[in-house]
């Protein structure tokens, strides 16, 4: 939702994305990944922000530590700046969507990952 003040300026209501997705690619030609990862994301406009980094950027801007490959694609996925999922190679289109998918989902809609014993 937008509305426009009196000055012309516009100003948006709506709330930043809380999902980030980190993308780091290792030298070579990964344009089709990126091409493939960046229309993918476009399904999660407004709810998801993609950010393209390196190692140098990520280590200002995260404490976390986790791999980052040299030689395949490496993606961290935030939610509230918490690291909720971690991809490291070439891996289908097809397979990041789902992991975004499950992000986005609604945390009551969720599958248990563990059963709860009957006391």
């Amino acid at each position: 939702m937008q509305a426009t003040a009196q000055t012309g300026n516009v100003v948006s209501f709506e709330k930043p994305p809380r999902v980030h997705v980190i993308y780091l690619l290792p030298p070579g030609d990964w344009s089709r990944f990126e091409a493939g990862l960046l229309s993918m994301a476009r399904r999660f406009r407004g709810r998801v922000r993609v950010i393209r980094a390196d190692r140098l950027e990520l280590g200002r801007t995260s404490s976390a530590r986790v791999f980052v490959s040299s030689t395949v694609p490496s993606i961290l996925v935030l939610r509230e700046g918490e690291i909720v999922a971690h991809t490291v190679g070439a891996l289908p289109m097809t397979e990041v969507k789902g992991i975004l998918e499950g992000i986005m989902m609604a945390p009551e809609a969720r599958p248990r990952m563990c059963r709860e014993r009957d006391p």
